[in-house]
């Protein structure tokens, strides 16, 4: 029996659960990639404009077969994990990028006065 999972619109056929489970870790090393890029990217606007780092979009997965519900369902709890630990880990990439900004500030106007 053949099998469609959906990933971010692209369609892919599998050829049962076990090519399933395949393409669904396969989707989470390269979420995980992807993760790590948007929030580096995230980071340097933030510098730039000094706003907070913007949430990070997950990818969305979707598949009629209900037999492939349960590993979905898995690839979805995993891969929101990976994207909202890289949001934190912008996050605090950003909050220590100002405090060493402010502690900059400080310590040239102690050498000014």
């Amino acid at each position: 029996r053949r099998y469609y999972v959906e990933i971010d619109g692209q369609s892919f056929e599998v050829q049962g659960l076990d090519h399933a489970r395949a393409l669904l870790d396969r989707a989470k090393e390269v979420a995980r990639t992807h993760a790590e890029t948007l929030a580096k990217a995230a980071v340097q606007t933030a510098r730039k404009t000094g706003d907070k780092p913007v949430p990070l979009p997950t990818p969305t997965i979707r598949s009629p077969d209900p037999e492939l519900k349960p590993l979905i369902h898995q690839a979805r709890l995993d891969m929101n994990a990976m994207y909202r630990q890289a949001a934190i880990d912008a996050e605090l990439a950003m909050l220590l990028y100002r405090q060493m900004r402010d502690d900059d500030d400080e310590e040239t106007l102690l050498l000014l006065m």
